[in-house]
């Protein structure tokens, strides 16, 4: 961890698979979050309201790891 900031997991990262170690992100309750990566210089925002309809609502945990990949296997050059 960095100074408040989170760094991917060897598995299971809510970032996904393709930032690198030495990426750093946050996630927000409501479901958002953002990842920096300064070995790509890739940067990834996701704003959502996970909390609509209900504050049960757990799916985001699932998403985010997915939109990241996605987002990021379409940028790799």
């Amino acid at each position: 961890m960095v100074a408040g900031f989170d760094t991917p997991s060897q598995t299971g990262s809510s970032a996904g698979r393709f930032f690198s170690q030495k990426a750093v992100g946050h996630l927000g309750f409501t479901g958002t979050s953002f990842w920096i990566d300064p070995e790509t210089s890739l940067v990834v925002i996701l704003l959502t309201n996970r909390v609509h309809p209900s504050r049960s609502n757990e799916k985001i945990k699932n998403f985010r790891p997915k939109i990241h990949d996605c987002i990021a296997n379409c940028l790799r050059f």
